[in-house]
């Protein structure tokens, strides 16, 4: 259990409850910006969105002795900006844009109307931006014309 004296991401656990909480300021001038109710997320995947007025973050400022706070398990992972440009060339060895390929193929039949997001997803992790997965689908996708037509 924590005592919330700083600024940061929590989990506060009430009663009937549980909310990831962003809280700014330093104690005794501690607020909550924004929360998410994570009793939707658990119950049906529904990402409810709680602004700094609803009458739950309300009640966690009022009544903090209802809670129990506690760090969200997440890596330093978060602080990162996943949309941020990477100065990753997108010129890829031949090899490489080979296995692309492949698996580009492989998600195209297992996931019919998701693969583009998917591949995206697999470049991405590879270290590229969004905009230089897009140019290298674009290339998987050239190649690929090329050797139907020939």
């Amino acid at each position: 259990m924590l005592e919330l004296k700083k600024s940061g991401l929590y989990i506060a656990n009430g009663k009937n409850t549980s909310v990831l909480i962003k809280v700014t300021g330093e104690a005794p001038m501690l607020d909550i910006v924004s929360g998410v109710l994570l009793n939707d997320m658990e119950k049906d995947g529904t990402v409810t969105k709680l602004d700094q007025d609803s009458y739950i973050i309300q009640d966690i400022l009022m009544n903090p002795k209802n809670y129990i706070f506690d760090l969200p398990a997440v890596s330093d992972a978060i602080k990162q900006d996943p949309m941020k440009e990477s100065n990753k060339s997108t010129d890829l060895e031949e090899e490489e844009l080979e296995d692309l390929i492949d698996r580009y193929q492989d998600l195209r039949v297992m996931y019919p109307d998701k693969y583009i997001i998917k591949m995206q997803a697999v470049i991405i992790g590879k270290g590229y931006s969004k905009s230089q997965a897009d140019i290298i689908i674009r290339q998987i996708e050239s190649k690929i014309r090329l050797r139907t037509r020939l």
